[in-house]
């Protein structure tokens, strides 16, 4: 049967399971990776070499304690494990999945360099190297560093599998958590930051970086714990996704810029919360997936807003910095691809509007989207639209034949969700807003900002969001080539 390459949803897997992620999720879950005494005035703190390794390789760790003590690392898979949401991974290196105790000093936070790069890059020495088991999954995983007096943080990576036939692949848009890091008081941003006191989070000026490095840990604008915005935008479609039993693989969007093969044949990507900075390497390979028949779901908003570039670091490792001058005066490609005459509706259908917003309200219950959901013209999902938002434009870029299927009212402006079908029989879909992937699953995160209003799991949404990969799943031409 056609449906199950993607796989129904289901509540728990069954007898026999259909792909890696219900075999993974057959393993015992462990709550351990919950933090318990965060870290938030630099007592350890830490970053990869790397936003993704290959089973089979291995990653660098760098840590910083504040004072010299000793700390230990757990490796922890994210995903569902019957509601535990994460596995404590063992290895030949730790076989009780604990590495160390390992000998924790103070690491410098540089200052910036010149003008107009204001670039802030680590440089800190290996404190371990991780070897990744062959047998370990794709997945987010993070790197619990504990010091010795109970001191907490995370560092993050993504295992991507090359050897994954998946049918989709969901996508960790680091580029954005990296836009928004403002780790040694610069960001992309010139307006966040924290105010000096906690001897952390300083923003040192208005005057916002050029260039910003991944050799730094995360300290960014909407969440503190070390493990970038996983834990605003992403964990939520992770944990939804692996409770479904959806055949699912995972990558960065530094693996869709390197990689022109990694979504050939796939049945659908995903982008999911916040996804707004784009190279011209990631625009043309998901563009060219669509156009071959592989369907796009941005459960998203302020899609490919901001162009970027990415560059070596000192080292001369790739795709270690992003550029992002947002000045033409600068740079005349570091600016929002709607300049440069490729809007961002020209692909997700619809495009940034604005920021903050309120409930999602039903405007074409007709729609397959919406079929056995139970919504009605005018029903109202709340909370659902923000923190950022999109609507449709009436630039001449808007695909043919595409369906608006919400249609909210905020202030004199609009928010929209929207679906077409492109001339390669693929369906992209787009919700409009950041917080879909909130009304799919419960968790929340206790070191996210408090600034967010609620949202409930749905099960209308939910119901909405299982239509979507099921039409997935017959639609397209990627099917006809496996």
């Amino acid at each position: 049967m056609v449906l199950a390459v993607l796989g129904p949803a289901c509540s728990k897997p069954e007898a026999a399971p259909r792909n890696p992620i219900e075999t993974e999720n057959l393993n015992p879950g462990s709550d351990g990776w919950r933090i318990a005494t965060l870290a938030q005035k630099r007592e350890i703190e830490g970053y990869a070499s790397a936003v993704s390794v290959a089973p089979g390789s291995s990653i660098d760790l760098m840590v910083s304690t504040s004072i010299p003590k000793t700390f230990t690392i757990q490796i922890y898979r994210v995903g569902w494990y019957g509601g535990a949401g994460g596995r404590l991974m063992v290895s030949k290196d730790a076989p009780s999945g604990v590495i160390g105790p390992l000998a924790g000093e103070p690491r410098p936070v540089p200052a910036p360099t010149a003008a107009p790069d204001f670039l802030i890059e680590a440089r800190w020495p290996v404190s371990y190297t991780l070897a990744i088991p062959a047998t370990w999954p794709s997945g987010y995983y993070l790197a619990k560093l504990t010091r010795e007096d109970g001191f907490e943080r995370y560092a993050i990576f993504v295992v991507r599998d090359p050897r994954s036939k998946a049918a989709i692949v969901m996508q960790a848009s680091v580029t954005t958590w990296q836009a928004y890091n403002y780790w040694g008081g610069k960001s992309l941003y010139s307006t966040f930051g924290g105010t000096g006191t906690d001897g952390f989070a300083t923003k040192l000026s208005d005057v916002r970086s050029g260039m910003i490095s991944f050799d730094r840990p995360y300290e960014t604008t909407h969440a503190r714990d070390g493990a970038g915005e996983f834990f605003v935008w992403e964990v939520n479609m992770v944990r939804w996704l692996e409770r479904n039993g959806y055949d699912v693989t995972y990558a960065t969007n530094l693996d869709v810029h390197a990689d022109v093969d990694l979504l050939r044949g796939r049945n659908a990507f995903l982008s999911v919360g916040h996804d707004e900075y784009w190279t011209n390497e990631m625009r043309r390979n998901v563009t060219v997936a669509r156009d071959n028949g592989v369907n796009l779901g941005f459960f998203s908003s302020n899609v490919s807003y901001w162009r970027i570039r990415l560059g070596p670091n000192d080292a001369g490792v790739p795709d270690r910095r992003v550029i992002g001058y947002k000045d033409v005066s600068v740079d005349p490609t570091t600016t929002r691809w709607r300049d440069q005459n490729r809007p961002e509706n020209l692909l997700v259908g619809v495009m940034y509007s604005g920021v903050w917003a309120g409930d999602y309200v039903i405007l074409d219950p007709s729609s397959w989207v919406f079929d056995s959901t139970g919504f009605k013209a005018g029903d109202r999902v709340s909370n659902l639209v923000g923190y950022e938002y999109d609507r449709t434009f009436a630039n001449g870029f808007t695909p043919p034949g595409l369906s608006v299927l919400s249609r909210s009212v905020v202030g004199d402006d609009i928010v929209e969700s929207a679906v077409y079908s492109a001339p390669s029989g693929a369906v992209v879909f787009a919700t409009g807003t950041n917080h879909w992937a909130w009304a799919l699953d419960d968790y929340r995160h206790p070191w996210v900002s408090s600034e967010f209003k609620p949202v409930k799991p749905h099960p209308g949404i939910e119901r909405a969001t299982q239509n979507v990969f099921s039409r997935f799943a017959v639609s397209g031409s990627a099917l006809a080539r496996r």
